[in-house]
């Protein structure tokens, strides 16, 4: 099958970029959704996986005006929220709605299948998965423990292992970690290398603080080492790199 350009690749944007981008339009978008909008909040790589999810899940149309389907979403109260997103994410995933899988049961790998079907691979297949199990999530749709697990994520163990590998070798390469016996979990050694994190900052230094400590709880999850995190402070973060 011959590989789809990046404009019809289900969307690969870092979720929390893309929520804090629909935070930042508030409940009255402009008229049209361009350059202009974000000016110097993302870059070039990021608003452009942005506007893909935005295409892909019809919240704007071809001349990247808002559809009525954002409006929507972006007036919905908290408790309403979930439920404007789910025929959102039904329609644009149609191909994930159409029994062909049943994603209350399916396992890691038949979801990967899946996405691999409509173009995703390499690199950007667990891209891919990441925003949508975020978003299913959000909208209520019902996931099974192998996909929402992540020990059971299967897109490409040995890469995970490596990254994994390689951010604690950084650590403890920048760290002195305790002796054997001492105190303070290897997080709390993580997050000290990082500066507190401040409400004045950029809005583009805000989000760059986010992303790059949720890759750092994300390889530490992978790994069973972090502890978990609540719905409501979790902070998931991506790689700003296109497909591969």
């Amino acid at each position: 099958m011959a590989r789809k350009s990046v404009e019809t690749l289900p969307p690969y944007a870092s979720p929390v970029t893309f929520t804090t981008f629909l935070t930042r339009l508030g409940s009255s978008p402009p008229q049209v959704i361009d350059r202009s909008v974000w000016g110097g909040w993302m870059s070039g790589a990021s608003a452009s996986q942005v506007m893909n999810a935005l295409r892909y899940l019809k919240l704007v149309d071809g001349g990247n005006r808002p559809s009525e389907k954002l409006l929507e979403l972006l007036n919905a109260a908290d408790q309403s929220r979930a439920s404007v997103l789910k025929p959102i994410v039904e329609d644009g995933y149609s191909w994930l709605f159409d029994s062909s899988i049943d994603l209350s049961s399916a396992t890691a790998m038949q979801l990967d299948s899946k996405f691999r079907e409509q173009g995703a691979d390499g690199s950007v297949l667990p891209k891919c998965v990441r925003f949508f199990v975020r978003l299913a999530g959000d909208a209520g749709i019902p996931l099974s423990s192998y996909i929402t697990s992540n020990k059971a994520r299967a897109s490409g163990p040995r890469r995970s292992e490596s990254k994994i590998g390689g951010a604690r070798r950084l650590v403890r390469s920048q760290v002195r970690l305790p002796a054997r016996g001492g105190t303070g979990s290897l997080e709390d050694k993580i997050l000290a290398m990082f500066p507190e994190f401040d409400p004045n900052w950029s809005p583009e230094a805000q989000v760059a603080w986010m992303e790059r400590i949720g890759e750092l709880y994300e390889l530490l999850r992978e790994g069973g080492a972090a502890p978990p995190v609540s719905s409501s402070d979790e902070i998931e973060g991506g790689e700003e790199m296109g497909p591969d």
